[in-house]
Protein backbone atom coordinates (compact mmCIF):
# COMPACT_ATOMS: atom_id res chain seq x y z
CA UNK A 1 0.00 0.00 0.00
CA UNK A 2 1.38 3.39 -1.01
CA UNK A 3 -0.19 5.94 1.36
CA UNK A 4 0.83 8.85 -0.85
CA UNK A 5 -1.06 7.46 -3.84
CA UNK A 6 -4.07 6.55 -1.70
CA UNK A 7 -4.35 10.08 -0.30
CA UNK A 8 -3.52 11.54 -3.73
CA UNK A 9 -0.63 13.66 -2.44
CA UNK A 10 3.05 14.08 -3.21
CA UNK A 11 5.75 12.50 -1.04
CA UNK A 12 6.80 15.83 0.47
CA UNK A 13 3.28 16.99 1.33
CA UNK A 14 2.83 19.06 4.51
CA UNK A 15 0.83 17.92 7.53
CA UNK A 16 -2.00 20.29 6.58
CA UNK A 17 -2.07 18.93 3.03
CA UNK A 18 -2.23 15.37 4.35
CA UNK A 19 -5.07 16.21 6.73
CA UNK A 20 -7.06 18.12 4.10
CA UNK A 21 -6.74 15.30 1.58
CA UNK A 22 -7.74 12.73 4.19
CA UNK A 23 -10.91 14.63 5.18
CA UNK A 24 -11.89 15.14 1.54
CA UNK A 25 -11.47 11.47 0.61
CA UNK A 26 -12.93 10.10 3.85
CA UNK A 27 -16.08 12.13 3.28
CA UNK A 28 -16.25 11.01 -0.34
CA UNK A 29 -15.88 7.30 0.47
CA UNK A 30 -17.61 7.00 3.84
CA UNK A 31 -19.56 3.67 3.80
CA UNK A 32 -22.74 5.28 5.11
CA UNK A 33 -23.14 7.03 1.76
CA UNK A 34 -23.40 3.77 -0.16
CA UNK A 35 -25.62 0.69 -0.36
CA UNK A 36 -25.42 -2.75 -1.96
CA UNK A 37 -22.24 -3.85 -3.77
CA UNK A 38 -20.94 -0.28 -3.83
CA UNK A 39 -20.88 -0.25 -0.03
CA UNK A 40 -18.23 -3.00 0.02
CA UNK A 41 -16.00 -1.01 -2.32
CA UNK A 42 -16.54 2.11 -0.21
CA UNK A 43 -15.62 0.21 2.96
CA UNK A 44 -12.41 -1.00 1.34
CA UNK A 45 -11.54 2.52 0.11
CA UNK A 46 -12.36 4.09 3.47
CA UNK A 47 -10.22 1.53 5.28
CA UNK A 48 -7.25 2.22 2.99
CA UNK A 49 -7.72 5.98 3.35
CA UNK A 50 -7.83 5.72 7.15
CA UNK A 51 -4.75 3.50 7.25
CA UNK A 52 -2.83 5.77 4.89
CA UNK A 53 -3.64 8.74 7.13
CA UNK A 54 -2.56 6.79 10.23
CA UNK A 55 0.77 6.06 8.56
CA UNK A 56 1.50 9.58 7.37
CA UNK A 57 0.48 11.42 10.52
CA UNK A 58 3.04 9.43 12.50
CA UNK A 59 6.60 10.75 11.82
CA UNK A 60 8.26 7.37 12.25
CA UNK A 61 5.81 5.47 10.06
CA UNK A 62 5.86 8.26 7.50
CA UNK A 63 9.63 7.94 7.32
CA UNK A 64 9.27 4.23 6.71
CA UNK A 65 6.67 4.89 3.98
CA UNK A 66 8.95 7.42 2.27
CA UNK A 67 11.81 4.93 2.42
CA UNK A 68 9.57 2.25 0.95
CA UNK A 69 8.56 4.62 -1.84
CA UNK A 70 12.21 5.34 -2.69
CA UNK A 71 13.18 1.68 -2.56
CA UNK A 72 10.23 0.73 -4.75
CA UNK A 73 11.67 2.96 -7.45
CA UNK A 74 15.25 1.80 -6.91
CA UNK A 75 14.35 -1.89 -6.81
CA UNK A 76 15.77 -2.59 -3.32
CA UNK A 77 13.84 -4.15 -0.44
CA UNK A 78 12.38 -1.65 2.03
CA UNK A 79 12.09 -4.32 4.69
CA UNK A 80 15.75 -5.21 4.49
CA UNK A 81 16.75 -1.56 4.92
CA UNK A 82 14.28 -0.84 7.70
CA UNK A 83 16.23 -0.08 10.94
CA UNK A 84 15.39 -2.43 13.78
CA UNK A 85 13.27 -4.72 11.61
CA UNK A 86 13.97 -8.10 13.18
CA UNK A 87 11.15 -9.84 11.32
CA UNK A 88 11.46 -9.16 7.57
CA UNK A 89 8.33 -11.23 6.86
CA UNK A 90 6.10 -8.94 8.94
CA UNK A 91 4.47 -5.98 7.24
CA UNK A 92 4.29 -3.18 9.84
CA UNK A 93 1.27 -1.71 8.02
CA UNK A 94 -0.90 -4.77 8.71
CA UNK A 95 -3.67 -4.14 11.22
CA UNK A 96 -5.59 -6.37 13.61
CA UNK A 97 -9.25 -5.77 14.55
CA UNK A 98 -8.09 -4.38 17.89
CA UNK A 99 -5.77 -1.95 16.07
CA UNK A 100 -8.77 -0.58 14.22
CA UNK A 101 -10.75 -0.42 17.46
CA UNK A 102 -8.00 1.46 19.28
CA UNK A 103 -7.75 3.93 16.39
CA UNK A 104 -11.52 4.37 16.59
CA UNK A 105 -11.25 5.20 20.29
CA UNK A 106 -8.58 7.82 19.56
CA UNK A 107 -10.65 9.35 16.77
CA UNK A 108 -13.64 9.57 19.10
CA UNK A 109 -11.53 11.28 21.77
CA UNK A 110 -10.51 13.79 19.11
CA UNK A 111 -14.22 14.40 18.35
CA UNK A 112 -13.92 12.86 14.88
CA UNK A 113 -17.08 10.75 15.11
CA UNK A 114 -17.27 9.99 11.39
CA UNK A 115 -13.81 8.46 11.38
CA UNK A 116 -14.46 6.66 14.67
CA UNK A 117 -17.59 5.08 13.22
CA UNK A 118 -15.85 3.94 10.05
CA UNK A 119 -12.94 2.44 11.96
CA UNK A 120 -15.03 0.52 14.49
CA UNK A 121 -17.18 -0.83 11.66
CA UNK A 122 -14.04 -2.30 10.11
CA UNK A 123 -13.06 -3.79 13.46
CA UNK A 124 -16.50 -5.42 13.75
CA UNK A 125 -16.34 -6.72 10.20
CA UNK A 126 -13.03 -8.46 10.94
CA UNK A 127 -14.09 -9.73 14.38
CA UNK A 128 -17.83 -9.51 15.12
CA UNK A 129 -17.51 -11.44 18.39
CA UNK A 130 -16.23 -8.58 20.55
CA UNK A 131 -19.00 -7.01 22.63
CA UNK A 132 -16.89 -3.91 23.30
CA UNK A 133 -16.78 -3.13 19.58
CA UNK A 134 -20.58 -3.19 19.31
CA UNK A 135 -21.02 -1.13 22.48
CA UNK A 136 -18.59 1.47 21.21
CA UNK A 137 -20.39 1.64 17.88
CA UNK A 138 -23.61 2.26 19.81
CA UNK A 139 -21.89 5.06 21.73
CA UNK A 140 -20.70 6.72 18.53
CA UNK A 141 -24.16 6.45 16.97
CA UNK A 142 -25.72 7.94 20.11
CA UNK A 143 -23.27 10.85 19.92
CA UNK A 144 -24.14 11.41 16.28
CA UNK A 145 -27.86 11.31 17.06
CA UNK A 146 -28.40 8.39 14.69
CA UNK A 147 -31.60 6.40 14.29
CA UNK A 148 -32.46 4.50 17.48
CA UNK A 149 -33.07 1.27 15.62
CA UNK A 150 -29.46 1.25 14.44
CA UNK A 151 -28.33 1.83 18.01
CA UNK A 152 -30.59 -0.95 19.26
CA UNK A 153 -29.00 -3.41 16.83
CA UNK A 154 -25.60 -2.62 18.32
CA UNK A 155 -26.80 -3.21 21.89
CA UNK A 156 -28.57 -6.42 20.88
CA UNK A 157 -25.39 -7.73 19.25
CA UNK A 158 -23.41 -6.91 22.41
CA UNK A 159 -26.03 -8.52 24.65
CA UNK A 160 -25.97 -11.70 22.58
CA UNK A 161 -22.26 -11.91 23.29
CA UNK A 162 -22.61 -10.98 26.99
CA UNK A 163 -26.11 -12.14 28.05
CA UNK A 164 -25.65 -11.13 31.71
CA UNK A 165 -24.31 -7.63 31.16
CA UNK A 166 -26.78 -5.61 33.24
CA UNK A 167 -25.69 -2.20 31.98
CA UNK A 168 -26.18 -3.28 28.37
CA UNK A 169 -29.65 -4.61 29.23
CA UNK A 170 -30.69 -1.35 30.83
CA UNK A 171 -29.26 0.88 28.12
CA UNK A 172 -31.10 -1.21 25.56
CA UNK A 173 -34.26 -0.95 27.69
CA UNK A 174 -33.98 2.85 27.65
CA UNK A 175 -33.98 2.86 23.85
CA UNK A 176 -36.95 0.49 23.74
CA UNK A 177 -38.80 2.84 26.10
CA UNK A 178 -38.00 5.81 23.87
CA UNK A 179 -39.57 3.96 20.93
CA UNK A 180 -42.65 3.04 22.96
CA UNK A 181 -41.70 -0.65 23.06
CA UNK A 182 -42.59 -0.93 26.73
CA UNK A 183 -43.06 -4.71 26.89
CA UNK A 184 -39.54 -5.39 25.66
CA UNK A 185 -38.12 -2.70 27.94
CA UNK A 186 -39.92 -4.15 30.97
CA UNK A 187 -38.65 -7.65 30.22
CA UNK A 188 -35.06 -6.40 30.10
CA UNK A 189 -35.46 -4.39 33.30
CA UNK A 190 -36.87 -7.44 35.07
CA UNK A 191 -33.90 -9.56 33.92
CA UNK A 192 -31.51 -6.88 35.10
CA UNK A 193 -33.18 -6.71 38.55
CA UNK A 194 -32.89 -10.46 38.95
CA UNK A 195 -29.15 -10.31 38.25
CA UNK A 196 -28.31 -7.08 40.06
CA UNK A 197 -31.28 -5.70 42.08
CA UNK A 198 -29.33 -2.69 43.39
CA UNK A 199 -27.66 -1.63 40.14
CA UNK A 200 -27.14 2.14 39.98
CA UNK A 201 -28.86 2.41 36.59
CA UNK A 202 -32.09 1.00 38.04
CA UNK A 203 -32.23 3.90 40.46
CA UNK A 204 -31.50 6.38 37.69
CA UNK A 205 -34.35 4.92 35.65
CA UNK A 206 -36.72 5.25 38.60
CA UNK A 207 -37.00 1.50 39.14
CA UNK A 208 -37.28 0.37 42.77
CA UNK A 209 -34.29 -1.63 43.98
CA UNK A 210 -34.48 -4.85 45.97
CA UNK A 211 -36.42 -8.04 45.17
CA UNK A 212 -39.12 -8.09 42.53
CA UNK A 213 -42.84 -8.50 43.27
CA UNK A 214 -42.57 -12.16 42.36
CA UNK A 215 -39.66 -12.65 44.76
CA UNK A 216 -41.58 -10.84 47.50
CA UNK A 217 -44.53 -13.13 46.90
CA UNK A 218 -42.35 -16.19 47.30
CA UNK A 219 -40.91 -14.78 50.50
CA UNK A 220 -44.40 -14.17 51.91
CA UNK A 221 -45.47 -17.70 50.99
CA UNK A 222 -42.49 -19.19 52.79
CA UNK A 223 -43.14 -17.06 55.86
CA UNK A 224 -46.79 -18.04 55.85
CA UNK A 225 -45.90 -21.72 55.75
CA UNK A 226 -43.59 -21.20 58.69
CA UNK A 227 -46.40 -19.62 60.75
CA UNK A 228 -48.76 -22.47 59.89
CA UNK A 229 -46.12 -24.99 60.91
CA UNK A 230 -45.67 -23.31 64.28
CA UNK A 231 -49.44 -23.23 64.85
CA UNK A 232 -49.74 -26.93 64.01
CA UNK A 233 -46.93 -27.76 66.44
CA UNK A 234 -48.60 -25.80 69.26
CA UNK A 235 -51.95 -27.51 68.65
CA UNK A 236 -50.30 -30.94 68.62
CA UNK A 237 -48.63 -30.24 72.00
CA UNK A 238 -52.00 -29.20 73.49
CA UNK A 239 -53.59 -32.45 72.31
CA UNK A 240 -50.79 -34.49 73.89
CA UNK A 241 -51.17 -32.69 77.23
CA UNK A 242 -54.94 -33.29 77.24
CA UNK A 243 -54.41 -36.96 76.51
Amino acid sequence: MNPFDILEIRVGASADEIKASYHRLAKMWHPDRFTGPQKEEAESRFRDISEAFNVLKDPERRGWAEEEFKNAHSGSSPQASQPGNTNPGLNPLERTPDDWYQEALKAFQNLDTERALGLVQFAIRQDPNQADYHLFQAKVLETKGSDRRSIIKCFEAALNLQPKNVETMLRLAEHFQALGMQARATALIQRAREISPNHKMLKRMGVASGPSHEEKGKSMDIKGLGDLGQQAKTLFNKILRRG
